[in-house]
């Protein structure tokens, strides 16, 4: 059942017309625009230009039905890729996400989780009742892309 949570994973953000693109006469969704208007709307990052090769777009998952579907991916705004101006720590991103306005599916709070396997799965774990129904995928196939497979099953394994 789907239930709203008290966690999410990032910047959540559905896929619109502002996102078509044509590729060979064809009608498309570019993904890379949805995740950047994502990060711009709802955390108030901007990327542009070569910022946008250090988004990673990782995995398609389907919610409850073949209707909906989401797609998972991550940003360091720490990698050289992104300019500087552009690059911030987690206490700029939190200040840039309490301001502003919010609509209804928004939270007021951003935690912030060293982005090491370690300390996400010992969040994850501790945390697993507060997420909302997709951000438990979200966040293990985000770690998956990042730290690899097998590395974050023994990681959950390994837990206690």
């Amino acid at each position: 059942m789907a239930t709203p949570g008290k966690f999410t994973c990032g910047a959540v953000e559905s896929a619109s017309v502002k996102d078509y693109v044509y590729v060979d006469g064809n009608l498309c969704v570019d993904l890379v625009k949805t995740a950047v208007r994502g990060l711009e709307e709802e955390l108030r990052v901007e990327l542009k230009g070569r910022d946008l090769e250090a988004l990673c777009l990782a995995t398609v998952y389907l919610k409850f039905d073949t209707h909906e579907w989401g797609m998972c991916g991550f940003v360091d705004l720490s990698d050289p890729r992104v300019a500087p101006e552009r690059q911030l720590t987690f206490s700029e991103l939190g200040s840039r996400f309490t301001s502003g306005p919010k609509d209804k599916f928004e939270h007021e709070e951003v935690v912030a989780v060293n982005f090491e396997l370690p300390a996400m799965v010992e969040f994850v774990r501790m945390n697993f009742g507060n997420f909302a129904s997709s951000g438990k995928l979200v966040v293990v196939k985000v770690l998956q892309s990042f730290f690899g497979v097998a590395a974050v099953e023994r990681m959950f394994k390994a837990y206690v």
